[in-house]
Formats: structure tokens, sequence, C-alpha cells
């Protein structure tokens, strides 16, 4: 087993909350645990020094299987944070997958089919692509599981055509991000566009059919690449107000569609953020007034 890296659990420690290390803390149990120890000695620690850490601490039990102890203590965290953070959307589709395999294992096959459906509705409202690949996967279990007492095309087409789509859909969003953070790396090497040879540089970018054309886009996710990879190359060729317009036009999105704000939150601050700076630059002042007070509320 591959030993985690000292920093990494240090610096673990010295990001927690108040809140999550009461947590940590209650959820921990009675008695003396030596990872607890070992918690408080790294939290004591103002840079992290393990040769310190051991002196300081000469004789305490957490320090005799010190590396047993970091990696245990690593592997708490992560499973503490996890179920102390708000569940995602993901994880609510993840639990629906989760029972309706233990209700399949039981021969529980109506209920299993429920569960999924509750699965679905979100994954398929949320557009949650690697997930539905997943609920079909189950879906095919499930099938065959019955398929000798109630033998099903239609079900079985459906299936196929489910999948299919999905995996169409993943496509399309990794298409569209990777034509995203190519026009982003430019941006990062150089700030803004200078010159004719730097235009003919993206050329094979922004002339493609998916940089032109946002009918292409078929789902939220590619939508929101395809609009960041135009604002970005508008503002460095120095179209602030083109690059503002674009970006408008995802917020305009986003609030057609508020139960995405739900996914996609730090993009839509981002977002909002770069048109605090555009209507400055521009000097729409009224506007810089009006998303101010959008971001406050």
């Amino acid at each position: 087993e591959v030993n985690t890296p000292s920093t990494f659990l240090y610096d673990l420690v010295k990001n927690l909350t108040r809140s999550e290390r009461r947590y940590i803390r209650l959820n921990s149990g009675a008695g003396e645990r030596d990872y607890m120890h070992l918690l408080k000695a790294l939290q004591a620690q103002k840079t992290y020094d393990e040769e310190k850490l051991i002196e300081d601490h000469k004789g305490a039990n957490f320090t005799k299987h010190l590396a047993v102890n970091k990696r245990y203590l690593y592997e708490l965290l992560l499973r503490s944070l996890a179920r102390f953070g708000q569940k995602t959307i993901e994880d609510n589709v993840y639990e629906k997958i989760a029972a309706a395999r233990v209700l399949m294992e039981k021969g529980l096959f109506r209920a299993a089919s429920s569960e999924l459906r509750k699965g679905w509705k979100m994954a398929e409202k949320y557009e949650l692509f690697e997930l539905q690949i997943l609920l079909c996967d189950i879906e095919k279990r499930l099938l065959f599981s019955r398929q000798s007492l109630e033998p099903d095309e239609q079900a079985i087409h459906k299936i196929y055509e489910l999948e299919r789509r999905s995996l169409q859909e993943l496509k399309s969003t990794n298409e569209y991000w990777y034509l995203f953070q190519r026009i982003v790396q430019f941006q990062m090497q150089h700030q803004k566009i200078q010159n004719e040879e730097q235009i003919r540089h993206l050329d094979g970018l922004t002339r493609s059919a998916e940089f032109l054309d946002r009918s292409l886009t078929t789902n939220f996710k590619s939508k929101l690449y395809y609009f960041q990879a135009n604002a970005v190359y508008q503002f460095m060729l120095g179209n602030v107000e083109a690059a503002y317009e674009i970006n408008r036009s995802f917020l305009d999105l986003l609030d057609e569609n508020p139960h995405f704000l739900k996914l996609h939150a730090e993009r839509y601050l981002a977002t909002l953020n770069n048109i605090l700076i555009d209507s400055l630059v521009i000097g729409k002042y009224d506007i810089l007034e009006e998303e101010i007070e959008r971001l406050t509320q």
C-alpha cells in the first residue's frame, strides 16, 4: 500500500474548520485513540516537522507506529469530511444505485426497478451522463435477472438507446471541454492576442463548427464550455464588449435553468466576476452596480 505523503495529512489537518474538528471529535468514539492524539499534535505545529513531532511526543503511543497512524488518520478525515459535507445531487443518485443493487441481490426486482426510476429522474434532470451510464449497467443486470420470467425486446432497445445517447452527450461535452482548455492554455501563455501570427495559431479552433455554432451544443455542460471558450477568445482579442455579451448570455442561460446552479455555482460566480471586470472596462457603470448587487444577494 502506498504511504500517504505527510504534507497531505498536515495540510488537511490545518485546513479543518472548527465545526469540522468538532464533528470528527464527536464521531471518534469514546476512549483514548492514538490517531486523535496525532491530530492534536499536528494542529499544534506551525509547519510540518516530523522529527520535532516525535521528539515533542516521545513515548506517546501514536509515535510508535507513526506511519500507520498517519495513514489511518488521513483516510478517516477524508471519510468524515465526505459525510460531514452536504450531500451532492450525484451522491443522491449513487444512493439509488446502491439501493437497487441491494434489492436485486435479494431478488426484489420490482423494488429495485423503483429505486432505479428515482435515480433516473435525478440523473436526467441534471444531465448526469456518467451516472446515466451506471444506471444503464444496473438496468442491464436487472433485465438479465428477469429475462427468463418476461423477455422484453422493447426494454432491451430502450436501454441500448439510453446508453448510446449518454455516450454521445459525454463525447460532446468532452469535445467542448477540450476546445475551451486549449484556448485557456493559449491565454495563460500570451494573455492577449497581439499579432496575426497568434490569430492564425488559433484559427483551427476558432473557425471550427463547434466554436462558431452554438446550436451544436446539445447539453448544459457543453454550452457552458462553449460560452467560456468564446468569452475568453473575445477578451484576448480586446473585444471586451463582445466578451461581456457572451458572459451575459451564459448567466441568462443559468437564470433560465436555475436547477443547474446547484451543480455550477462556482462557474456562475466566476462569470459574474468577469462581467464586473468587463463592465468596468467598457464603462457600463449602471450594469456594474446591478451586478455588484446581484453578487451580494
